[in-house]
């Protein structure tokens, strides 16, 4: 991601110094305003992938317990069956 506070005092100080003149700093400050927001969408865009891809690797967490849970109790299952039909 850029650093805009650089070219935020750069614009500043040309403005001080008359080399740009007051509509040229309000043009070039609103678009480092556009690309902060453009650069924000894309923060925001990259944090729900990443959300998305932390939600989907809990729920396959969640997928494999259950699937270990029920074949533990298959087999407890299987176990009870056997020494009940032994009887």
């Amino acid at each position: 991601m850029r650093d805009f506070s650089d070219e935020l005092i750069h614009l500043a100080g040309n403005l001080d110094d008359g080399t740009t003149s007051p509509s040229q700093a309000y043009d070039d400050l609103h678009a480092i305003a556009k690309d902060l927001q453009s650069e924000k969408n894309w923060a925001d865009e990259y944090f729900r992938k990443w959300q998305s891809a932390q939600q989907s690797v809990h729920l396959t967490a969640l997928r494999r317990g259950l699937a270990v849970s029920i074949l533990l109790n298959v087999i407890l299952l299987a176990v009870v069956v056997a020494i009940i039909g032994g009887r």
